[in-house]
């Protein structure tokens, strides 16, 4: 029988060996540009399965199920990390975390306590490639932490807490100041994130049985001191939280929806590539339990928000993408991690892919078509926001989870979607093989330059308390 680590060598080989010759190939000739226009949404902190399109029994995205209707879905899409700054990094670099380095430094993080090390200046961002090509670019952010680097590329930001409704307003308005230009517009909401607040028509559109929400308990997370996590008071504020969580989503949800039809009436929609995704998930109790037995957050928070572990409901994303070159009605089982977004979407508007991204041209991957033959590289993710140093790869529908404190989990994703069922201490050979594998392909990272800091301004600091990241 062939190794684990062998049978991903030959994988690896014959696709690098397929994408150099896709590499030559763009070198020679720039793509013919299919869509004329980019428009990218990121909606912060939304984990998938609460998309209706992703199997979620509640209304909340009639708008996004629409896009992923007349284009592609994403099934099983990763983040390659558990919070924004690495997170919406690799989202717009293409690139991973230890290649990107924006993230907090050391080996047990904590937000609260170390500055934030910037995007590398050597890895250009895609704002950078496109508006080298001559698009007009724009970034319009609800999350202070796109600071710096994030904003390289753009010819106009705005990064400020906002709701959904201000932030389309300023991307509208943008929209409309230079109609006959083509663009490229990055949009981050932020209304899923912590404090979650959505307006009062929105508000109890998902009901519970216990009556009107008090917004002094409920916008911010709550965590009982003693972490009792079978209590009633804790299964009471989780039915209410994730009610609250699925109307703030609707209510972005019907932001969007605006946004699209003034790009319909303005003619402009048919040439636009659509992409809607987010940077990571949240938690709601899933793995408090397992998280709290394993121990090492420094804040002795266990089971709620995001940052800390590196469990699907943090890591899986919905990806959903129509436009010009989109075929339509299409769901891919395969996984597939944010380092293919770039890869995938500038031939589509006739950009040179740079030939070192490590992410695949999913368009031009046949087999994802067919998910009984996901022969796909591993997908990564690492550098979380608080405890100890962390890394993830799933690969072949198995996850694992190595933490510099010497805890490795193992999870087979299609038999325990859950990851309830730790796999490790009777599959140690496997996590030994899949662990030298992630080892090899983080190894294949070059660096040439040394992250920055982020620097933030009073102003940002104070809303960086808000979004409960620093106090």
């Amino acid at each position: 029988m062939i190794s684990v680590v062998k049978q991903a060598n030959f994988l690896r080989t014959a696709i690098v060996l397929a994408l150099l010759a896709l590499g030559c190939s763009r070198q020679e000739e720039t793509p013919e540009a299919k869509a004329r226009n980019l428009l990218v949404i990121c909606i912060d902190t939304l984990r998938a399965d609460r998309l209706g399109s992703y199997g979620h029994d509640r209304d909340t995205t009639p708008t996004i199920d629409g896009i992923a209707a007349r284009g592609m879905l994403f099934e099983r899409a990763f983040a390659h990390s558990n919070w924004t700054v690495p997170a919406t990094a690799s989202l717009i670099t293409g690139t991973l975390p230890s290649a990107h380095g924006a993230g907090v430094p050391g080996e047990i993080k904590h937000y609260d306590e170390r500055f934030l090390l910037d995007i590398r200046r050597s890895v250009p961002t895609l704002a950078e490639l496109l508006q080298e090509k001559g698009r007009r670019t724009a970034m319009f952010s609800a999350n202070v932490n796109l600071q710096g680097g994030f904003q390289r590329g753009f010819d106009e930001t705005v990064v400020d807490l906002v709701d959904a409704i201000s932030l389309t307003e300023k991307a509208r308005d943008w929209l409309a100041s230079y109609p006959e230009q083509p663009f490229f517009l990055y949009l981050q909401y932020i209304d899923v994130h912590e404090p979650i607040w959505p307006p009062a028509n929105f508000r109890n559109l998902f009901p519970t049985e216990f009556g009107e929400i008090p917004q002094s308990e409920h916008s911010h997370w709550l965590a009982t001191p003693d972490n009792d996590f079978d209590s009633e008071e804790i299964e009471r504020f989780r039915r209410i939280r994730l009610s609250l969580y699925d109307a703030a989503l609707r209510f972005v949800d019907r932001q969007i929806e605006k946004l699209l039809r003034d790009l319909r009436l303005a003619g402009t929609l048919e040439d636009t590539l659509v992409v809607v995704t987010s940077d990571h998930g949240e938690e709601f109790w899933d793995h408090a339990k397992l998280g709290l037995e394993l121990g090492g957050d420094p804040r002795g928070r266990y089971g709620v928000g995001h940052g800390h572990t590196m469990f699907d409901e943090l890591l899986r994303v919905p990806w959903v993408m129509m436009g010009p070159g989109i075929p339509a009605g299409v769901r891919v089982g395969c996984t597939v991690g944010h380092q293919d977004l770039l890869p995938t979407i500038l031939p589509l508007l006739g950009v040179e892919v740079p030939t070192a991204l490590p992410g695949q041209d999913l368009l031009a991957t046949p087999m994802l078509l067919n998910a009984d033959h996901c022969d796909t590289p591993p997908v990564i993710a690492e550098s979380p926001a608080h405890g100890p140093d962390s890394k993830a790869m799933i690969w072949q529908g198995k996850k694992l989870i190595v933490r510099n404190d010497g805890v490795k989990l193992l999870f087979d994703l299609d038999r325990d979607p859950g990851e309830r069922e730790n796999l490790a201490p009777s599959q140690r050979e496997m996590v030994e093989q899949m662990a030298s594998l992630l080892e090899a392909e983080l190894a294949q990272i070059e660096v040439s330059d040394e992250p920055r800091p982020m620097l933030f301004d009073e102003e940002g600091i104070e809303q960086l308390r808000v979004l409960g990241y620093v106090e």
